[in-house]
Order: C-alpha cells, then structure tokens, then sequence
C-alpha cells in the first residue's frame, strides 16, 4: 500500500530560536511522504529569513507569509492550503521523534477513523528546572484540548467545515470538542512522541494573561453554537462540565471575572445543560478543583475564589 500524503501545518511567529530544531525533527522522519506548511504569520524578528534558508534545503517546505493574526488565523491558513490525505499539526517551538509520523499515518490508513488521539505527550520545561515530564491522559478525546498527538482525515476537516475559532485563547478548547462532534469514528493508539516545550514566556502564556470576560464567553458561546447537536443531545453532562471547566480554567488563569462566570452558567442553562458530570479519566488534582469549586457556587462562595484565591488555584493546576 502506497504511503498516504499528510500534510503537517506549523503556525509560527517570531520563532527565530526553536523553528529549526521544530523543522529539523519533521524532516528526520522515517515516513517519506508529506508536506510541511509553515504559516509566518507576522514574525518581526528573523523566522521570515530562517524559513526561506531553510526552504532551499527541503522542497517539501511551504512557506506562507501573512500579516498577524494569531495562531488560529495561521492554523486556518495552513488548512486551506494543506492537499494531503491527513492533517497533523506541530507548534513552533516543539519537535517530534523521529516515528511520529509513520505511527499516526500507518495507524490512519489501517482504519477509517476521523481523528486519531495518541495518548500522552513528553513536556519540556524551560525557566524552571529544564525537566522533561512524560504525560499520560485517559480519555484523551474529552480532555487533551490541543490539536497536536493527532490525526485529522482532511476530507472530515472539509465536509463539516471545521476550522479553529479566531480568538486570542482557547480556540483549541473549540476546536477539540467541535471536531470531536462530527467525528463518527475515533481512535486512540497507546504512543508517546511529541515533545510540547513549556516556556513562562510563550505566546500562549502572554495570550492568557490579557483575557477577558468578552473572550471567554465568546469561546464557550461558539462551542455550543457550533457543536453537532446529536453529540450534544448525547452527552449534555459532560460537554457540560467542558464549558464550566473552561470558563473556571480561562477565569482563574487570566482577569476573568465573576460577572463572565454567571454569563457562561446562564448559557449553560439556557440550553438546558443544567447537570454536570465529571468527564472520566479527569486528572485527579483538576477534578478536585472543579468540584471544589462547584460546590462554592452552589453556596455562593465562587465569587470570593474568582476574586482573591486565584493565585493559589494557579500554583495547584501547574503542579499536575
């Protein structure tokens, strides 16, 4: 059988230190048959420069040039151009080994699974202690919110019209659950090879701290909108806690307020997802600060934690 095309989409900006070491690790692959589409998407340092050195290396480098508009914009660009049989997408500043490739596509190609979720991810941290940390996740599907360690069919992407939520954060808490919707078939392969470099001073991080009120609930307003209604008459509870779980994440990490909280509740309600359960395989210290703090809603003492405790909250969720 003839390797599969996949397309492999990089949004990068202003990754003038990491895109080599990201592009290095994609062409030291043992599968032969992909295209890398890398997104400049504004860079105002020297990856604009790095990308096109590069390109006369490695023809299978296709460089797109845009002016800003943050990761999801550069994402969506990337997957009108992406020609392949399947989607894998990489950060810029991450690598993958050498097989990460081949494990996914050959896996893919066996099956006719929409998305394929692998079911962990090795992280690196910098301006810590410089340690790695393998992850291991249960029920990835629900609770691993990035798109990278998967596959996409393209033609599933296509059909359903499935594109990242143009926002400063969260549009992988979007796209995850969204695409997860209009999946008929998934798959999960026990396989751990990308590596996810964690830095204090990554654009997610600087994202996070300027969210608002407005972004939150412009998230979670675009995933019920969006959802696959059969998948959300299916699973009212735990597409529930999602939303609560990613308005209380995106509140405690960033300036969110009480107000932003009671208007995602009352969007919950409004669209009769009034009973939460708790998604199984949730990380242990997660469950315990979400019901926690469900509990401090139900006797109306969240708004006392949203507003002075979010700090502690902060230190508990990094340490998982």
């Amino acid at each position: 059988m003839k390797n599969a095309r996949v397309s492999i989409i990089i949004p990068v900006y202003n990754a003038e230190k990491h895109i080599v070491g990201c592009l290095d690790s994609i062409f030291a692959q043992t599968y032969d048959n992909f295209e890398v589409i890398a997104v400049n998407d504004g860079s105002t340092d020297e990856t604009g420069s790095i990308l096109e050195e590069y390109s006369k290396k490695h023809y299978g480098l296709i460089i797109k040039t845009q002016a800003n508009q943050g990761i999801s914009g550069a994402r969506n660009s990337g997957l009108a151009m992406a020609s392949g049989e399947f989607v894998m997408f990489v950060d810029n500043d991450d690598t993958i080994d050498k097989d990460y490739v081949d494990k996914f596509t050959k896996f893919a190609m066996n099956g006719n699974a929409d998305i394929i979720y692998g079911n962990g991810y090795k992280e690196l941290y910098i301006n810590k202690k410089n340690r790695t940390m393998r992850k291991y996740i249960r029920n990835p599907q629900w609770l691993f919110v990035p798109p990278w360690q998967k596959i996409y069919r393209r033609d599933f992407l296509v059909k359903n019209k499935l594109r990242f939520l143009e926002t400063k954060l969260g549009e992988d808490n979007y796209f995850n659950i969204v695409s997860l919707s209009f999946a008929k078939k998934i798959e999960i392969i026990d396989y751990v090879g990308y590596n996810h470099l964690y830095r204090d001073d990554s654009v997610s991080n600087a994202a996070r701290n300027k969210l608002n009120d407005k972004v939150i609930v412009h998230v979670c307003e675009n995933i019920i909108n969006d959802l696959n209604r059969e998948f959300l008459d299916k699973f009212p509870g735990e597409i529930a806690y999602y939303i609560y779980k990613t308005a209380l994440y995106n509140s405690l990490h960033s300036g969110g307020s009480y107000d932003g909280f009671e208007r995602i509740k009352k969007l919950l309600r409004t669209n009769g997802l009034r009973k939460i359960k708790v998604i199984s395989g949730e990380n242990f210290r997660i469950r315990c600060i979400v019901e926690v703090l469900m509990l401090l809603d139900r006797i109306s003492l969240i708004k006392f934690f949203l507003g002075g405790v979010r700090i502690w909250i902060k230190y508990f969720i990094s340490k998982q």
